[in-house]
Order: structure tokens, then sequence, then C-alpha cells
């Protein structure tokens, strides 16, 4: 359906709705799904095409908010759905901590006219990739299986106000498994793509997760116990990401918790490098230009999480924000791009920076890495103490080298 078309039926629906909101907003989310499975090291299942459509009413009335979900409307159906929304709302308990959005007026983002999936990909340079990697574990004598997932999202919002947005952004997920059946062992590689490698460099990002998966397979003879003692931990970006993204699940970083003494950081303030940078809202080469606004259209200011070595900024919530005299920021499940980095022209104290996994390998005279981890869970809030297990590859570090796999554990941190 063409992006003028979406607009104007949203347009169109809320000026028929004969009921008026503090705040209201219409939003149109498309999902495009393209999907490639490969098992037992060919293509079984090809061009796995989906698409779905969404329809998100968000309003506000009288110190009371809500979320309802719909199937795509004509405006007359989503003018009824409004009015029917408006008594719901009215009818339920107000919520104490209710803040009305400041109303916005414009429009932003990044999308005229929506891009069809298949335009975003070379399709010819993916299959190549995969070719490739097929044929190289095959000369190892060993197994692949994986996928390539490409997702393309295209939002349209219209809000009480008049103010409209139009957002586009598309994203690869890739992850392949090599096994050996002779000794059980196994490895896995990820990558994770935005709009512009989905063009050129897709099916080298295959091939380098191929290869990837190999190493971490063929490393080392067969498994065996270590002792307990202290291991240098080398952690890859999948690692990394699973315990970021598990410390803004259970609210590491709201500034409300932090300011009423209920988390870690309420009484710590970890020490880190200051050559670790991870900001929120920037800009970064491989994601589209993100409309710096919130879940409510707010505008927010790009956010440094880690800098100068120590926590720089928290998520402020509305409420919070009216209460502490603050700027609302993003919220933790609506991040726009995340770019964390090492910039290596910064004062490091001592740290050892590195130009890639290999190179992180190479250095360590005894320590493990891990490949991925799952299960991860909040011990103690304050203590700032997470548990999880480590998954697809534990391996053991000797000398700069791979040595052996490891069985799995499960730590505390």
């Amino acid at each position: 359906m063409a992006t003028a078309s979406i607009l104007a039926t949203l347009q169109q629906g809320l000026q028929k709705a004969s009921v008026r909101f503090d705040h209201v907003e219409v939003c149109y989310v498309a999902h495009h799904l393209l999907g490639i499975r490969v098992a037992d090291s060919r293509v079984c299942r090809e061009n796995v095409l989906r698409n779905g459509e969404e329809l998100f009413l968000t309003g506000f009335y009288e110190g009371r908010t809500g979320r309802k979900s719909l199937l795509w409307q004509d405006a007359d159906g989503i003018a009824k759905e409004l009015n029917q929304f408006h008594r719901e709302l009215a009818s339920a308990s107000p919520d104490p901590e209710c803040v009305v959005p400041a109303p916005q007026q414009g429009e932003d983002g990044n999308q005229a006219e929506a891009a069809a999936l298949m335009d975003t990909v070379n399709i010819e340079e993916l299959y190549q990739g995969i070719g490739k990697g097929i044929a190289a574990v095959k000369a190892q004598g060993l197994r692949l299986t994986g996928y390539v997932e490409i997702q393309k999202r295209d939002v349209t919002k219209v809000c009480g106000s008049g103010f409209v947005m139009r957002h586009s952004d598309s994203g690869a997920q890739i992850s392949f498994t090599v096994d050996d059946w002779d000794n059980g062992l196994s490895g896995v590689g990820y990558r994770s793509l935005g709009m512009p490698s989905l063009q050129h460099g897709i099916g080298e990002a295959v091939q380098s997760a191929i290869r990837e998966a190999q190493m971490f397979c063929t490393a080392g003879g067969s498994k065996r116990d270590v002792p307990a003692g202290d291991y240098d931990v080398i952690l890859t970006p999948a690692a990394v990401y699973d315990i970021l993204k598990t410390m803004l699940f259970y609210g590491f970083l709201d500034q409300r918790k932090i300011d009423e003494g209920r988390t870690y950081l309420s009484h710590n303030q970890p020490q880190f490098s200051k050559a670790l940078q991870l900001s929120v809202g920037g800009t970064h080469p491989e994601l589209a230009p993100d409309p710096l606004r919130n879940g409510h259209s707010v505008p927010c200011q790009p956010m440094q999480i880690m800098g100068e070595g120590q926590i720089q900024d928290a998520f402020i919530s509305p409420f919070w924000a009216k209460k502490t005299h603050r700027a609302e920021t993003f919220e933790p499940h609506f991040l726009p791009a995340i770019d964390f980095k090492v910039v290596a022209n910064s004062p490091h104290e001592g740290i050892d920076l590195y130009s890639g996994l290999e190179a992180m390998i190479a250095a360590t005279e005894r320590g493990l890495l891990v490949v991925d981890t799952w299960y991860l869970r909040l011990v103690t809030e304050m203590d700032g103490m997470i548990t999880g297990m480590t998954r697809d590859g534990l391996l053991l570090v000797e000398d700069g080298k791979i040595v052996a796999p490891l069985g799995h554990l499960r730590w505390h941190e």
C-alpha cells in the first residue's frame, strides 16, 4: 500500500472520530521479512517472504492512558475504533503518573515513499556468499546450518495535533552453525547489518559469519575440564550485546530507580576505560537516520550512556521528568541507533585496544572465550548481580590460541 494512501486514511480516520482525546496517536506499521534457511549444507527454504501490518492506537484522556492493537482498517473503521477506545479509557481508573505528551506540529522522519524489501537487498551477492560458505564448510568435512533474515519496517504515525512521522529502516540478522559429526563439536557465527550493507557487503558478511563458526568449531581438540582459578574472559559482540540488553530490561539505567535508591547505580559508580563509549540516538553509518523522538513523538537529545570512564546518562520517564524538572528521554524498549565503540585516541589508562576478536585471542595468555550467553537473569539488583549460562561455544585460550572446547557453565557477575 502506498505511503501517501496510508497517511490519508489515518488522517481521515482521526477527523471522522466523534470524540476528542487529550492526546491521541494512530500508528501504522508494515513488517516485511525475507528468510533464507540452510540445513545439512544446502539451501532448504529460500525466499520465505512474509508481509504483515499492524495498527496501533495510543490515547490519553483525563489522567488515563492506554494502547490498543488492531488489524488494518479504512477511515470509517479507524474512526469507529477511536470512539470505542475513548469509551474504554473513560471507564478505566485514572493513573496518578499519567503525563500527557506535549503536542507536536509539522512532520518528521526519513521516509517519503517506502521502497520494496527486495529492492533494498543485493540478492545475487547474498546467494554467492552463501554458496561460497557452503563450499568452504563441506571442504573440511563439516556441516553447515543457519539462516539469513532480512527485515524491513515502515512506520506512519499521525497525532491528533496534526503531527506526522514517517520512517523506514532495514536490517539483517545472520546466524550460522558449523558442526563436526565425528567429535560432537560446533561453532556459531553471528552478524547484524544495517541498510547500506544490504546492497553492498551482505555476501561478505555471510562468509565472515561462516568463517567465524568454522574457527570456533575446528579450534583445539577434544573437550576437556580445566582447574578452578582466575581466567581472563573474552566476550564476542553477541555476548556483550546480551549483557547490555539485560541491564536495560531490568532497569539498571532507570533514573527514577537510581534517585530512589532502588538499584545498583544508586550507591555505586562503575569505572570504565575512557576509550569505551556507548551512545543512543547519534548517527551511525550502518543505520538509517532515526527521528530523535521517543515513543510518544516527543523530541529527545542523544544520550551518552557510557563516557569519560563512567555512566553519564540514564533513562527518564515522562512522569519522573515532570516531577524532577528534567527532560524526558527515549524509553529503554524504544531506542533509536545504539553505537558502542572503542575510541583508540582516548586516554585509556592502560587498557589494551584490539583490532578485533582474533587480536584479543592472540594477546591472551590464559583465558576463556565466551561465544554467546543465554538465560540471563537479575539476581540481586542492589548488588548489580546477573546470572546466566554460556551458549554455542565456551573455549579455552592459552598462549594466544584456542586450544580446547569446554563444557558450558553458569556464571554470576
